[in-house]
């Protein structure tokens, strides 16, 4: 099965390097707490995100449906019955173990990763373990390391 999709913004004239300023412009216009970092190599884009605010939950109100039900499973195996609010302040303990992404960073990398897709297309034969891309991409999220002031 080919899979045979172009992206809305595909240009066969433009290169990497081209493909990669208008991603930094895109990502610098639209959310300015994002250092982007852009590096390419032949048909490889390394696209490093450093957030200069918090990127992962601390509380479970800021965790996606899909990841807060991860997390409750994960407790209701090891405790046989809770209350919602026991239930939450578990959820709450675990988290500070864990790195999970917030709802809203993990919305805003999915918009970044569907604007860089929109320049690609993947004519792709699964099949026959045959892939054609136009570019692929490596994509890294850091948190930058809040300041310390030295007395």
């Amino acid at each position: 099965m080919k899979n045979n999709k172009i992206g809305k913004n595909y240009n066969k004239n433009l290169s990497t390097k081209e493909l990669a300023g208008k991603v930094k412009k895109y990502i610098k216009n639209k959310y300015d707490f994002i250092c982007p970092k852009i590096r390419t190599k032949y048909n490889l884009i390394i696209l490093t995100l450093e957030f200069n605010k918090e990127i992962y939950a601390n509380n479970f109100k800021e965790l996606d449906d899909k990841d807060y039900r991860k997390l409750k499973i994960e407790i209701l195996n090891q405790y046989d019955s809770l209350k919602e609010d026991e239930l939450n302040n578990k959820v709450n303990s675990l988290l500070i173990t864990k790195d999970i992404y917030k709802n809203n960073i993990k919305k805003i990398i999915e918009d970044i990763e569907n604007y860089v897709d929109s320049y690609n297309f993947d004519n792709s034969v699964v099949e026959y373990d045959y892939f054609n891309y136009n570019f692929y991409t490596d994509l890294k999220i850091k948190k930058i390391p809040q300041s310390k002031e030295i007395f």
